[in-house]
């Protein structure tokens, strides 16, 4: 008996885990599907701001399936989706919403994400019948919180929206950014729409974000693709604040939702090409016991530079993730994979063979040094020879003319024939650094990056500080590596003092990261989900500092081939709909 019973389990397992295609979940029904109560969230801001800081739960969170390189990047969602999930195991599970063509395509997320529950929670425990039962229901449950949205797919979920929370019911609510819709047409509107229609959260849609002026000028004269559409990424800060971007249109739309002008803490993000204070600010709950029960992180090119010196035989880069996503490594093979923005340029995302040409470079330069008879290793050559055709989301070239493509040739070794991933595993944190020393314009670049955020840092302190002084060190300002570059050949604006001296500022609009950066993450629970950035050093710092610092568990998701070459990553790609408990 004891052995059928054995046996009926084992089966079951096999069952459950090689099953997944026939999932039962060809169509999706919210009416299976749970929300969390609003109930068990911390109370609502009263500072007269309606958007809310990553401390606060998300209702749902939403992800398309159409990336940078792929029109249906299934893999990308599951692994987001399985990383929320596993954030919230043990607390309330929230929706998901995913946003695509194909009903198909959800089907597979969800066998995806059922797969990974099932490693997780079933095999390799010892599990009776009963418990067995509970923990399938369990997976169940969650499978049908992810909702299938009816509508064509969008990388940038953040910018279409933003999320506020409606002050009576601390519920979700989502209001258009207008402007985008000069650049998506219905896809926004129809994503919004879908999501707001059958919902458990009772997530409503709101008004929408009206043009500023100057968007309004510059659409009145058909320059659309120049309007300032970015929309999203206003974050938000305990205390009530929202944070803004200091370029384009955050202070116009900050005003529908920041309550008053003595809300908004505006941070200097006008060098970067997107400008979003996403790519360098993040809020995330402190779990380890801190009084005030939040953190703040800052990107860091000093931090940067300091890991990569104290860690310097260590790869630069853990290539097993580029190029993850197969069709992408075919296509590369095959010829230069090129994808059309929505602004009409076209961008090289064969981002293995230009690292593979960044090495050789190096690799050329060493042998050029060495018969010259210099006792110091140069690879400034190699670097602004990747800098210098306008390089774009860290490694990534564009090629606009046939000329270019011919002065950056691949070697031999790098051909679309050759296992390029093996030469670029030869390069050291130490050869980035070799090079990174010797090219004065990308070190001074940094160092220009890094004290506008020690700048930041200070006017957050005041600002935030001013209103929770009992908060004052007591909050944990996390640094995390970053290191930056301009996209043209020159970055800075170089002028001359009174005094005679040469003074340098960061030029506008062109500033991008080399690696995924990581303040673009999502908390999730009780987890901080981030971009993977793909240096193993960089890696192991964030899951050392997130549990020391935080508390927190860190999760990684490979944005590169669908985010990164984009210039975003997970946070921009995503959107977390976050909710409170109502003041009475």
């Amino acid at each position: 008996m004891v052995a059928m019973k054995s046996l009926s389990i084992s089966l079951l397992i096999l069952t459950l885990i090689f099953g997944l295609c026939d999932s039962g979940y060809a169509t999706t029904s919210s009416s299976s599907s749970n929300c969390p109560s609003s109930a068990n969230a911390p109370l609502c801001p009263n500072s007269g701001a309606t958007v809310l800081d990553e401390s606060y739960p998300a209702q749902a969170y939403v992800v398309s399936t159409r990336g940078m390189a792929s029109d249906n990047d299934t893999n990308y969602a599951s692994s987001f989706i399985s990383n929320i999930v596993d954030g919230h195991l043990n607390r309330e599970m929230p929706l998901f919403f995913v946003p695509t063509e194909k009903s198909e395509s959800v089907e597979k997320i969800r066998s995806n994400v059922k797969k990974q529950l099932l490693e997780k929670l079933v095999v390799g425990k010892r599990l009776d019948a009963n418990a067995l039962l509970r923990v399938t229901g369990r997976v169940e449950q969650i499978l049908a919180n992810i909702q299938f949205v009816p509508a064509t797919g969008y990388t940038w979920q953040q910018d279409y929206f933003e999320s506020m929370f409606d002050p009576k019911t601390g519920n979700a609510q989502m209001r258009e950014v207008l402007t985008y819709r000069s650049r998506l047409g219905a896809i926004g509107t129809d994503t919004i729409k879908g999501i707001g229609a059958n919902n458990q959260c009772q997530i409503k849609v709101g008004d929408g974000l009206p043009p500023n002026d100057e968007a309004l000028k510059r659409i009145k004269e058909k320059y659309s693709n120049d309007a300032p559409l970015y929309g999203g990424n206003i974050e938000a800060t305990p205390g009530g604040f929202c944070v803004v971007g200091d370029n384009m249109d955050y202070k116009d739309y900050a005003e529908h939702f920041c309550g008053k002008e003595e809300n908004v803490i505006a941070i200097d993000v006008d060098w970067l090409v997107v400008g979003h204070s996403d790519e360098v600010y993040k809020v995330i709950p402190d779990k380890s016991g801190g009084k005030c029960g939040f953190n703040i992180m800052l990107a860091s090119p000093r931090k940067a530079l300091e890991l990569m010196k104290d860690d310097q035989h260590q790869p630069f880069l853990n290539f097993d993730h580029y190029g993850s996503d197969q069709m992408v490594i075919e296509k590369a093979r095959r010829d230069r994979f090129l994808i059309s923005l929505d602004n009409g340029r076209d961008y090289d995302v064969s981002a293995g063979m230009r690292l593979c040409q960044l090495y050789h470079g190096i690799s050329k330069q060493k042998k050029m040094d060495k018969e010259k008879g210099k006792s110091s290793t140069t690879v400034k050559s190699a670097l602004l020879n990747l800098l210098s055709f306008d390089a774009y989301a860290g490694l990534v070239i564009k090629m606009s003319t046939k000329d270019q493509k011919e002065d950056i040739a691949e070697p031999k070794d790098c051909s679309s024939d050759s296992d390029y991933r093996n030469e670029v595993s030869k390069m050291t944190n130490g050869d980035f650094l070799n090079g990174y020393q010797q090219d004065s314009e990308l070190k001074k670049y940094n160092e220009l990056v890094q004290k506008k955020m020690d700048a930041a840092r200070k006017e957050l302190e005041t600002r935030i500080f001013g209103r929770m002084p009992e908060c004052r060190g007591k909050v944990d300002f996390i640094e995390v590596p970053n290191i930056f570059y301009p996209e043209a050949e020159s970055g800075l604006n170089i002028s001359t003092g009174d005094d005679g001296n040469e003074l340098y500022d960061l030029k506008k609009g062109l500033g991008s990261s080399f690696l995924p950066n990581p303040t673009n993450g999502v908390l999730a629970g009780d987890k901080m989900i981030f971009s993977n950035p793909q240096n193993a050093t960089f890696e192991k710092y964030l899951e050392k500092e997130m549990k020391s610092r935080t508390g927190l568990k860190t999760g990684l998701v490979d944005s590169w081939n669908y985010a990164h070459v984009g210039n975003g990553n997970v946070h921009c790609s995503t959107h977390a709909l976050r909710f409170c408990k109502p003041r009475e």
